[in-house]
């Protein structure tokens, strides 16, 4: 019962580290404009389609074509795409981006202690921890279709936004079996706990 109460104190920080991040990461996001000065993006490289052009130069500037005074451009750098001079729209696409993921993640801890909770108070196998199980497996097998949906919006968008003549997208497969290994586990302890929970209701039928 002690590493119970060790593992509720745990998910307890865990849970006000999470809010307290979000707190503070939005302040900076969406207040302070020097907060951001350049941003990755994750899930392709651009590639220029002239070898020739990473080796002669540092890297490659591609200006934001709605509004060339903005000083908002994507620097190509080895295959590396990074972002300089965050526009004040994608502030708040980060931001909603990071409020989505820091609740995600509180929302987990959530289940997590009361799955604790229920065990301390010694009744594990019951429905709402089997239905816990279940949503949270479901919600990994959904992380990597997001993922998937995010880079075809950013590619949209620099498409949209920057001039791409010469320039050649080089997509990185996302890697599913770090979401599917979670999600075989989870799915096999609810159906563990399902199984648990049955024989706990015919062994309390049969007294």
């Amino acid at each position: 019962m002690k590493f119970l109460r060790i593992s509720r104190n745990i998910i307890l920080a865990l849970k006000f580290l999470t809010i307290a991040g979000l707190f503070i990461s939005s302040i900076a996001i969406l207040f302070y404009p020097e907060s951001i000065h350049s941003y990755n993006w994750a899930g392709f490289s651009l590639v220029p389609e002239d070898e020739n052009l990473l080796k002669n130069h540092e890297g490659i500037d591609l200006q934001f074509k709605p509004d060339p005074s903005i000083e908002t451009y994507l620097v190509i750098e080895r295959t590396e795409v990074r972002m300089e001079g965050i526009l004040p729209n994608m502030r708040i696409g980060m931001w909603a981006f990071l409020a989505g993921l820091c609740l995600t993640m509180y929302f987990i801890l959530i289940q997590v202690d009361r799955m604790i909770r229920s065990v301390q108070e010694g009744n594990p196998f019951n429905h709402e921890n089997v239905k816990g199980i279940y949503f949270l497996a479901m919600l990994l097998a959904c992380i990597p279709m997001l993922e998937r949906f995010f880079r075809v919006w950013q590619k949209h968008w620099i498409k949209t936004n920057f001039e791409m003549e010469g320039i050649s997208f080089l997509n990185e497969s996302s890697d599913l079996i770090p979401w599917l290994i979670p999600v075989i586990l989870l799915v096999t302890i609810g159906k563990m706990l399902e199984m648990g929970r049955e024989l706990k209701q015919e062994q309390d039928l049969t007294i």
